[in-house]
């Protein structure tokens, strides 16, 4: 959070700023779009298997920030599943569904390497309600015999899924009840297609183009001799 301002010389504050200011418009934009819509947590064991179709990025507009979702294809059916994430979270999917690696390893390449040292096995992932406008997730893994269901947010667990090749499935109530809401309120279910402004592919270049400008950044500063220093004046002036 404090690397970037710095190398652009933006305050720090004007960043956190900003960042809310985005949460409460994309709140606001997510209620209007699914208000008084929930499913409660399935109460059968029926799960559908659903395969990643691609990620979008959606464009800003009318003051609306813009965002990211992640649409799930039914792998036996014509039924989706599209899952708003966060930027970063989006990037790295992306990455997974373009097939690039990055040069450094990132989240959840490290989480999978530690399930993997750990001696933790997944066995799928699991979307299963969606409460609050807010869809929720389970991580199934097996260790020692044992297996194990963790709560978890659908784009760490769809990252993790993806990136160790496990399954993923949607409760079959949840995608029941989301494919009967868009059938009756088709226009707040629907995206308009040219505010969907790229895949994958996209999203990847526009990260590493994104990474170079910050690159480019920190050339110009001197970054090492920029933070040590300030540092070191905080902690004289306190």
């Amino acid at each position: 959070m404090v690397v970037l301002p710095l190398a652009l010389g933006v305050e720090v504050g004007a960043v956190k700023a900003r960042l809310h200011q985005g949460r409460v418009a994309l709140k606001a934009r997510l209620d209007s779009t699914w208000r008084s819509f929930t499913v409660a947590e399935s109460t059968t064991d029926r799960f559908v298997l659903m395969r990643p179709r691609d990620v979008y990025r959606v464009a800003e507009r009318d003051g609306v920030p813009g965002a990211h979702v992640i649409v799930l294809d039914e792998a036996d059916g014509d039924r989706i599943l599209a899952v708003w994430v966060s930027g970063t979270e989006a990037v790295w999917l992306a990455h997974l569904l373009a097939g690039v690696e990055t040069s450094r390893p990132g989240p959840y390449a490290l989480m999978a390497r530690l399930m993997e040292e750990a001696g933790m096995e997944l066995d799928e992932v699991r979307v299963v309600k969606l409460v609050d406008e807010v869809f929720h997730a389970e991580i199934v893994v097996r260790s020692g015999g044992r297996r194990t269901t963790i709560d978890a947010r659908p784009s760490d667990a769809l990252n993790l899924a993806m990136r160790l090749g496990r399954p993923i499935v949607a409760s079959e109530e949840l995608l029941a009840a989301l494919a009967d809401w868009i059938a009756r309120e088709p226009h707040r279910a629907r995206v308009d297609q040219d505010r969907l402004a790229g895949g994958a592919a996209a999203i990847v270049a526009e990260a590493r183009e994104q990474q170079e400008r910050l690159t480019t950044a920190l050339r110009r500063w001197d970054y090492v001799g920029g933070v040590h220093g300030d540092a070191k004046g905080r902690g004289e002036a306190t």
